[in-house]
This record gives C-alpha cells, structure tokens and sequence, in this order.
C-alpha cells in the first residue's frame, strides 16, 4: 500500500503526516516506537468495515501498532469486539425549534432569551463572506494568549482564515 503525506493541523500548527486510503477513508500514520494510524476527520468519516481497513493496513510499511475510529451515535452498544474507551459527548438531539423550545429548555433559559429580547438582542444566522471572515480575524488577533495559554490562531491574515 502507498503511503503518502499529507498536511496536517495539530494544535494550531501544520505538520506534514503520512497517510493512506483505506478505501474512501484517509488514513494518517503518527508515531516513533508505537506507531499509531487514526481516521482523519473521524467526526465527518466513518468506517464500515473495520475488518476491511484492519487488512490493508497489515500491507503499510512500517505497519502501525494500533488503529483508532470512532463509533457513532446513536449507537450506544460496542458494535464490534475491539478494545475501546468510551468518550463523554455532550449530544442535544434537536428536532425542531418548537420542540427544542417547548420541551428541551427550563423556562428559566426561555425567560432569558425574552428578557435579552426586550433589551434589543438580536441574533440572526451571518452569512459567510469577507465581512464576517474578516471579523473573524480582528477577534482572533486581539491577543496571542487565551486562558493562559498561547492562542493558536493568533496572527493568521485573512487569506489563512
């Protein structure tokens, strides 16, 4: 199996990672002495066949110790026989706005949106252009550290935003 690189974000940074297509699910190889292989972008891509991907793995040169994917929601029950830790995830299913406001928040939060309301807050879906982007890029270049901790989209220009 060919093993290509490819450009990664970790912690604000681009690095340059090996990867691999396991079919249409790219592959990113990290790692020294345990090399690990992990789905790139697990949030957006699943894995069907684990056993499939497993596979094709074995042919990587140098082959990774383990292999790490994510199973969805709603399933809540191990669907395969592998090791796993479990992640806690915060998940509102929103159905509606009326459900949402009728039956998912306390009246409490309802009287505060009205009260927000009543004192001229507005809020409206941006649309994404220059404007908002650019927007975007003055928030992010007020300081370069946030919560004590250097801020890492402190000093990217509006082309890299």
């Amino acid at each position: 199996m060919k093993v290509d690189k490819m450009t990664i974000g970790v912690r604000g940074k681009d690095v340059e990672a090996d990867s691999v297509h396991v079919g249409d699910v790219v592959v990113v190889l990290s790692g020294g002495f345990l090399r690990r292989a992990l789905v790139y972008d697990e949030w957006y891509t699943d894995v069907d066949d684990p056993e499939a991907a497993i596979d094709a793995l074995k042919g990587v040169s140098p082959r990774p110790d383990f292999f790490t994917f994510v199973q969805r929601v709603p399933h809540r029950e191990p669907r395969y026989s592998y090791y796993r830790e479990a992640e806690g995830w915060a998940i509102l299913p929103v159905i509606s706005f009326d459900h949402w406001w009728n039956n998912q928040i306390r009246s409490k939060e309802r009287n505060l949106i009205r009260k927000a309301e009543k004192k001229g807050v507005e809020l409206k879906r941006p649309e994404f252009d220059d404007i908002f982007v650019r927007g975007m890029v003055e928030i992010f270049n007020e300081t370069p550290i946030r919560q004590g901790r250097h801020f890492w989209h402190y000093g990217k220009d509006f082309e890299t935003v």
